[in-house]
């Protein structure tokens, strides 16, 4: 090995010891380090929204309401604000937890006003008819963009394609496509 190859190693080394020897120190103990299975039960809920139910049982995520609350928030948020083909989510959710143990075992899950009925159950129909309508927008948004065009000019192209189809009303978004 010459020698500018056996310093990157042992600098490399130096690193990987440096961070397994600080990470045996970090607070892993507590009350504000996330115990549940955040990525688990963000999951469960996108496929629960994708199938149009509900809720979705958490039970088996070990999601302390007392503590984690705070986490349950920002997932839900996540699941809303990430995932623009749920585009018919709520912003609203609700839990039941067990008294006794704090944990949070199923969500009761928000759905836009728009895409449920008066009693509750959610008009799938809808969802579908307007997620065919979003998917041949966008497909025939991309018939502006040329595969030799740079990043930039694929953002500028359709840039100007949205304002030159979209007109904005005080109610609601028209697309002329």
């Amino acid at each position: 090995m010459v020698r500018g190859q056996n310093s990157k190693w042992i600098r490399g080394v130096v690193v990987a010891v440096t961070v397994l020897f600080l990470g045996a120190f970090v607070n892993t103990s507590g009350a504000s380090a996330a115990t549940g299975n955040w990525d688990g039960a963000k999951k469960a809920v996108i496929n629960a929204y994708k199938k149009y139910q509900v809720s979705v049982d958490v039970s088996s995520y070990n999601l302390n309401y007392a503590t984690e609350y705070s986490n349950l928030k920002s997932m839900m948020s996540e699941v809303v604000s990430e995932t623009p083909y749920l585009f018919y989510t709520g912003t609203r959710f609700s839990v039941s937890r067990n008294t006794s143990t704090n944990q949070i075992v199923k969500i009761t899950l928000g759905y836009a006003d728009a895409y449920k009925k008066a009693d509750g159950t959610i008009r799938k129909a809808k969802i579908q008819k307007t997620r065919t309508q979003l998917n041949d927008a966008i497909n025939q948004a991309l018939l502006v963009v040329e595969p030799s065009m740079s990043q930039v000019e694929k953002a500028m192209v359709l840039h100007d394609y949205l304002i030159s189809t979209t007109a904005y009303t005080a109610t609601q978004v028209m697309l002329s496509v």
